[in-house]
């Protein structure tokens, strides 16, 4: 998938599966900073610190390990020089449901569409049956709020989650899927 602007200008950025360890070592990177620029007024910079932007092997594998080849789809935007920018985990549920485990973009490239090109790739992959998507955040990630509620994702409530022996809300969202899950028009 190519990534292109309103005008359809090319923005020489493309969508592809994740390939492995060369991949899982740039999703870590990217994950932390953009955790840690999107949680900086939430969560305690003691906590921010501990989220890592160097990934050894062993931590790549366990990553992967976490990706099941037949419920998970993980894809990663690359720009020109194959460089990652961003990624998607999507898992799709047994019943009517899929969900977005997690998808970054890397800070410097927030607002250039990489993060909707990956939602359109991944929603686009998703089987007849899913009726709906989940998507859930740390409360007050207002970065996520705003991105998932521009997709159309409603808040359906919140729930408690334990990071460093502190609780924190998570909020939950949905999405009705439309019937044929192009986001084409």
């Amino acid at each position: 998938m190519i990534i292109t602007t309103a005008d359809g200008s090319d923005l020489g950025v493309h969508i592809r599966p994740t390939t492995g360890i060369d991949d899982m070592a740039a999703v870590i990177r990217i994950h932390g900073r953009a955790w840690k620029v999107a949680h900086r007024k939430v969560l305690p910079p003691a906590v921010l610190e501990q989220t890592t932007v160097d990934a050894d092997r062993g931590l790549c594998q366990a990553w992967l390990a976490n990706i099941d080849d037949e419920t998970d789809r993980f894809f990663v935007a690359m720009d020109e020089d194959e460089q990652v920018l961003g990624y998607l985990h999507l898992r799709l549920g047994e019943a009517s449901e899929a969900s977005i485990v997690d998808l970054a973009v890397d800070p410097d490239h927030w607002r250039d569409g990489i993060g909707t090109a990956l939602f359109e790739r991944a929603y686009d992959e998703l089987p007849a049956r899913t009726e709906s998507m989940l998507v859930e955040m740390i409360a007050g990630n207002g970065v996520a709020r705003l991105f998932y509620e521009h997709l159309g994702f409603e808040r359906t409530g919140y729930r408690p989650t334990t990071i460093d022996g502190e609780l924190y809300p998570v909020a939950c969202y949905r999405m009705e899927c439309i019937s044929n899950h192009s986001m084409s028009c």
